[in-house]
């Protein structure tokens, strides 16, 4: 599953590494544990904008995200 990531690199989960993605977004790779809010804290500096990840990622159930699943960041 990819998730598009509007703006800037791919990192992977627990890094701050980035590489860009298709479209120019960036992709968090979801590692176990991983939460929304977490991520959102990760890449915006507070966990506050969470559903502007899980709107960027239509079919993606933010309870059940599968590990390995790559979420777009806007």
């Amino acid at each position: 599953t990819t998730l598009v990531i509007p703006g800037g690199g791919a990192v992977a989960s627990g890094s701050s590494r980035g590489s860009s993605a298709t479209g120019g977004g960036r992709v968090h790779v979801v590692a176990a544990g991983d939460t929304l809010s977490e991520i959102s804290q990760q890449y915006y500096g507070t966990a506050t904008r969470w559903q502007e990840i899980a709107s960027a990622n239509p079919g993606v159930d933010p309870n059940r995200m599968s590990v390995g699943a790559e979420l777009v960041i806007p």
